[in-house]
């Protein structure tokens, strides 16, 4: 019996954030376009020594453009990190997505989930779920708006899990 109940809240327990993500769709690079200020994200190991991330959208033509990323070095503040790749917006059955490539071999699918032209605001998952960047056109975004935006990325994963971005 003990066993059958473990069993069940562990299926429980994994199935929490297992929501199909609903992506922004309509998506232009005109939306996206421009620079970007971290907020908060997931844990990934390239942004591991960053500090003040940023990421730069630039736009090719309608469909691709180019990114590019840039932090400061936590060891050494006068250092930039920086790292470029390029994107493409492609629909695969009616669903929009980004797919970004960096170094020519690592490609990944992001989706944007949440745009809010007002606020300036965005949220980009990858489709696996397991990396997530919360940003704005300034270097910080309102209470109300992050409240807002955890309250939808609560559907897709552990939001107490996010490195926020201290500026």
């Amino acid at each position: 019996m003990k066993i059958s109940i473990t069993i069940i809240l562990l299926t429980i327990s994994n199935n929490i954030y297992a929501s199909t993500i609903k992506p922004i769709q309509n998506i232009t690079i005109n939306n996206i376009q421009g620079l970007w200020y971290e907020i908060a994200r997931t844990y990934n190991s390239y942004e591991e020594d960053c500090i003040n991330p940023t990421v730069e959208y630039i736009k090719i033509d309608n469909e691709k453009f180019d990114i590019i990323n840039r932090c400061l070095d936590k060891n050494n503040i006068n250092k930039t990190i920086e790292y470029n790749g390029k994107g493409e917006l492609l629909l695969n059955e009616s669903i929009q997505y980004i797919k970004m490539t960096y170094y020519w071999i690592f490609s990944d699918n992001y989706f944007l989930i949440y745009l809010n032209k007002k606020t300036s605001s965005m949220v980009i998952m990858s489709d696996d779920k397991k990396q997530l960047w919360i940003m704005n056109k300034r270097n910080i975004i309102s209470k109300v708006e992050l409240k807002n935006i955890l309250k939808l990325i609560n559907n897709y994963i552990d939001t107490s899990k996010l490195i926020y971005n201290n500026k």
